[in-house]
């Protein structure tokens, strides 16, 4: 969000937001996290803001969305929202630091530390980009876990569904989808072992260095391989991979 010609004037001047996004979160919630871009162009730019609805001017609706139907997926509207300055978050131009810093599942104590530590600007942006590789891992075990979900329903369908006297599986047509959905589980699969191993046995420093094109191009292959093997697996299934219940259930989630 771009706010660079409202923020001008006095230290106490209020900061106005006009504009729309959306959230993966509920739409009854009363804050808002919200970076925005308050200098120039890259990430010193951008600064954080806490947005409270009492400020006026925000409206929130709940999306429908394909999937997860209690998702609280919402779409956000600021109108002339005016946000006093000390709903600064930090400090102007320290937004993105703080969307990329890695916070590990360690006790209240560690975790309040870390807080401070990104409010005083002590963590480089160096130490933070560390965080992307192991986003980028987490995304793609996750999307190969799926592909390979959608495979297997697959298996089991076309194994005991008959057309024209014989099993789906006998189908040239099918085992050939089957063939070509299980090369890309199964190669997405070992690039995800191979990331595993590194991060094991690389430091921080070492990772930061040497695995950002690595799982940069692991989450393309394994997103890659999750599209196309749901959209395999529902063209094998046919009509049951888009009802909610019953067998197609795991392809519509």
């Amino acid at each position: 969000m771009d706010h660079r010609r409202r923020l001008l004037g006095a230290p106490r001047h209020p900061r106005s937001l006009d504009r729309r996004l959306y959230d993966p979160f509920d739409c009854l919630q009363d804050y808002f996290n919200v970076a925005c871009r308050t200098g120039d162009e890259g990430a010193d730019g951008l600064t954080m803001l806490l947005v409270k609805r009492e400020f006026g001017g925000v409206t929130t609706t709940k999306m429908d969305v394909t999937g997860w139907w209690a998702s609280g997926t919402t779409y956000i509207t600021f109108e002339d929202t005016k946000v006093p300055v000390e709903y600064v978050v930090g400090q102007d131009g320290n937004g993105f630091r703080q969307m990329m810093v890695r916070i590990d599942p360690q006790p209240s104590a560690r975790l309040v530390s870390l807080l401070l530590q990104i409010l005083r600007r002590t963590l480089t942006a160096r130490k933070l980009q560390t965080n992307l590789n192991h986003e980028r891992w987490f995304v793609s075990v996750m999307a190969n876990r799926h592909a390979r979900t959608a495979l297997e329903e697959a298996l089991r369908y076309t194994q005991k569904r008959k057309t024209m006297g014989q099993f789906l599986i006998e189908h040239q047509a099918i085992r050939t989808k089957i063939s070509k959905m299980t090369m890309a589980v199964e190669s997405s699969h070992q690039m995800v072992e191979h990331m595993t191993y590194q991060m094991i046995h690389m430091d921080e420093e070492e990772q930061r260095i040497m695995l950002a094109g690595m799982s940069a191009l692991l989450k393309v292959q394994t997103c890659q391989a999750f599209e196309m093997c749901t959209r395999e697996a529902s063209q094998c299934m046919g009509g049951i991979s888009y009802v909610r219940s019953g067998q197609g259930r795991k392809l519509v989630r």
